[in-house]
């Protein structure tokens, strides 16, 4: 009876321990993919108008992807990930900025022609009344 139980042991030790090594390299692969995904987005980024409406958002999230490769390096995949999820939030607050300060100049640039046209509309029409009266 030993012996099996023994065995018993071995084998639901060999199992967890299975269970460990891939969930394990489950978590490295989910760290290099988060830390990928969180790099090209901050690229893609870079290669806008961004940097000229949010460059503390785009360092902030180079500064985390640097950290996440770090702790990735160091075997922290948890913290890899965190902080690249961190870095992808900076990344899309940094886009959602540049498209608000896009959207409030072509309000403005909207607003400014509507000007210029009531304007020159009220130009005509005090022309026109100014010739129905001489």
């Amino acid at each position: 009876m030993k012996t099996g139980t023994l065995k018993f042991k071995l084998a639901a030790l060999t199992v967890f321990g299975t269970f460990v090594l891939v969930g394990g390299c489950a978590s490295k692969r989910a760290a290099i993919e988060h830390i990928s995904n969180a790099d090209l987005a901050l690229q893609e980024t870079q290669k806008t108008e961004a940097q000229q409406f949010a460059s503390l958002e785009i360092h902030q999230a180079q500064e985390k992807i640097d950290l996440a490769k770090k702790a990735k390096d160091d075997g922290d995949y948890k913290e890899a990930v965190a902080l690249s999820e961190e870095a992808m939030l900076n990344t899309q607050l940094a886009e959602a900025k540049m498209l608000s300060a896009k959207a409030k100049t072509n309000a403005e640039n909207s607003q400014k022609s509507t000007d210029a046209l009531k304007n020159e509309t009220r130009r005509n029409r005090s022309a026109r009344h100014n010739q129905i009266k001489e």
